[in-house]
């Protein structure tokens, strides 16, 4: 019988330092906002042991990759300058961005000391958790009371801020240790879908279903990845530009939508009409909750408490302009160029499908969270993960 292996300390601090960064949504609200506020002071507490990790790694270690980290740190710093510039909030910009450069470091060191799925499993538990305890605020308002709109993942149309990356980690995860697909992640992906039905969740219900690809598919072509990718980004500016969710109207009021999806064709046009032709280099930078709520209300008559343009790349548009897409679209094509170089790698057709939601997704809200970055670093890493292997005993999940 084999001894499990004693606790390796610094893999426990990296898992929770990723939990921190995985907050639960409800935290993120004014009615918890000093809760908020001690995540916010703990985020960088990490952040700020992960960097000094990291630097000393490649101090010692010339063979840690700090490239990634380096463009990213670039895109990051234009968004800081524009914000600057255009005295934005630095408070409001800062979080996002140390989530994102975190989320590349401290993947690259998990591969890095081979403790990438030790981390991932202990993880899974966290993300297992939070889904108990989201659906028990589900059942309560269902039958207890109604307390409004707030689950303890946040509004409903952001479950997908925990469940994006706790279905793609399940996925990964089982791969790895069990060489298939097995009840350890179909299970979980099962309840993330009925859970989304339950809240009437209903666009990131139907595009969650494409998590049954890897199930039925098992590997990825390059021409698959490149055609269906191109023709997510055409549709993009179709909805967005050309309004043509108008042409689907009959399918949209079946699900309880309109064609003008719930007035986010008014906050695109908004957007495009009333910002970038004023602000087209280098956006607006990241500005406070109230400027952007003003700014929304004022060109959308019936929109109130909007802070964002409910599109990914819309968004950055918004506020970084026509530079800030550059770059984070530079980035972001090298994630996906090392996703098509690495397509027959096992782990390539769940990294193919969580960006796929993303981008489904992303054209009707804007995803820029954690759990997205979580998963470009994995991206980043997939040649080394091939090969990250470990003998711990396995936890059961």
């Amino acid at each position: 019988m084999k001894k499990i292996k004693k606790i390796d300390k610094s893999m426990l601090l990296y898992v929770v330092a990723l939990i921190v960064f995985f907050e639960p949504g409800a935290f993120n609200e004014p009615n918890f906002s000093a809760v908020d506020s001690i995540y916010d002071i703990v985020k960088i507490l990490f952040a700020c042991v992960i960097f000094i990790k990291m630097f000393l790694l490649k101090k010692k270690e010339k063979s840690i990759n700090i490239t990634y980290i380096g463009i990213l740190t670039v895109y990051q710093a234009f968004c800081l300058f524009s914000t600057i510039y255009n005295h934005g909030s630095i408070s409001r910009f800062i979080g996002p961005a140390i989530t994102s450069i975190f989320m590349i470091a401290i993947v690259e060191i998990l591969v890095f000391e081979k403790k990438f799925f030790k981390a991932l499993k202990y993880l899974n538990i966290y993300f297992r958790i939070c889904f108990l305890f989201n659906l028990v605020s589900i059942l309560i308002k269902m039958f207890i009371f109604d307390y409004g709109n707030i689950y303890f993942l946040g509004i409903d149309n952001r479950f997908i801020f925990t469940f994006l990356p706790w279905i793609y980690s399940e996925f990964i995860t089982d791969i790895h240790y069990n060489k298939r697909i097995t009840k350890n992640s179909i299970i979980p992906f099962c309840l993330a879908e009925i859970s989304l039905l339950i809240v009437n969740t209903m666009a990131a219900m139907i595009v969650f279903t494409l998590w049954i690809i890897p199930i039925l598919i098992k590997n990825i072509k390059k021409s698959w990845i490149c055609i269906t990718y191109i023709v997510t980004f055409i549709m993009n500016f179709l909805i967005s530009k050309c309004h043509i969710s108008f042409l689907f109207s009959k399918f949209l009021n079946k699900i309880g939508k309109f064609p003008h999806l719930s007035g986010r064709t008014m906050i695109w046009d908004a957007v495009f009409e009333q910002s970038v032709p004023k602000h087209c280099l280098i956006g607006i930078g990241m500005q406070s909750n109230e400027y952007d709520k003003s700014f929304f209300e004022r060109n959308v008559s019936y929109i109130y408490a909007v802070n964002h343009a409910h599109n990914t790349f819309i968004d950055i548009l918004y506020r970084y302009g026509c530079i800030g897409v550059v770059l984070f679209g530079f980035f972001f094509m090298i994630v996906i160029v090392n996703l098509i170089k690495n397509h027959k790698n096992r782990y390539a057709i769940f990294s193919f499908v969580a960006v796929l939601i993303f981008l489904i997704l992303g054209v009707f809200d804007t995803l820029l969270f954690a759990g997205l970055y979580f998963v470009f670093a994995v991206i980043l890493n997939l040649e080394k993960i091939e090969s990250n292997t470990d003998d711990a005993v396995e936890i059961k999940l």
